[in-house]
């Protein structure tokens, strides 16, 4: 999804050139994983990404337009792709004791999400916002790497995640509008699931309301999932569906993976 997203709309470049670029992010997204320079990319793009948000130039525009009801839950994905990123930073090759730098993270994040909704920037600069997104891809990247390498220990497979990546990237341009269409009821089913289960033990440990904030998470996220299956239609369904049930049959083979390879 975010593949169609950086070629055919943030950069909006002639065609083919954009399915070159679809087939080609997974390529490179997985050198840089594979090498291990993909800290370092991070760690530029994101000193380039804080400099494009200070808002030079930019100009003033507020607009406060009603969200109706029935779209409350499936207009949230771009908002909700900072707390994505704070979801993926347990798979991250790093100190514990730096996790309280996560917090930083969220709240300047935060204070630079919120001030660049209260301006239009320039359209150079919406279109760099794909490098961003780019950084997105490898943040996720990392994070299967880590959990198949470290936690399923799976070596001998890894490679394969590259091969269907690109497999998957040249597929959808057999008919991309349908493969959008289903991997965003696809992303936003598991995004509910995940933000549950990444929130969901932070609240728990909070003390006195935590259980209470942890009941209204998966409330919320509940009633995203309804609304969901409740809109989608067709095999859209399937994808809701999918999602839902996709965490538990991972940890379910990644269990049976684990207790073959110890026999």
């Amino acid at each position: 999804m975010y593949l169609r997203y950086i070629s055919f709309y943030v950069l909006n470049i002639p065609d083919t050139w954009a399915k070159l670029l679809t087939v080609a992010i997974p390529i490179a997204s997985s050198i840089l994983v594979f090498t291990e320079l993909s800290y370092w990319f991070l760690l530029g793009t994101a000193i380039i990404g804080i400099a494009l948000s200070i808002p030079l130039n930019w100009r003033y525009s507020l607009v406060l337009t009603p969200t109706p009801l029935t779209n409350l839950f499936t207009g949230i994905f771009s908002s909700s792709l900072l707390l994505i990123c704070i979801t993926l930073t347990p798979y991250v090759d790093a100190d514990p004791r730096d996790a309280k730098l996560v917090l930083y993270a969220f709240y300047a994040s935060a204070i630079l999400m919120i001030i660049g909704n209260l301006f239009k920037p320039p359209a150079i600069i919406y279109e760099l916002q794909s490098i961003g997104i780019f950084s997105l891809i490898v943040v996720e990247y990392i994070a299967i790497y880590n959990l198949l390498t470290r936690e399923v220990r799976v070596n001998r497979l890894i490679y394969a995640v590259p091969i269907l990546a690109t497999a998957l990237a040249a597929l959808s341009l057999v008919n991309y509008d349908l493969f959008y269409d289903y991997t965003i009821y696809l992303s936003l089913a598991a995004l509910y699931v995940s933000l549950a289960l990444g929130l969901v033990p932070v609240y728990a440990v909070s003390k006195p309301w935590g259980m209470l904030l942890a009941a209204i998470d998966v409330g919320l996220m509940a009633l995203g999932e309804y609304s969901l299956l409740t809109q989608a239609g067709g095999i859209y369904v399937s994808a809701v569906v999918l999602s839902m049930l996709g965490p538990a049959l991972t940890g379910l083979l990644a269990w049976l993976i684990r207790r073959l390879s110890n026999r």
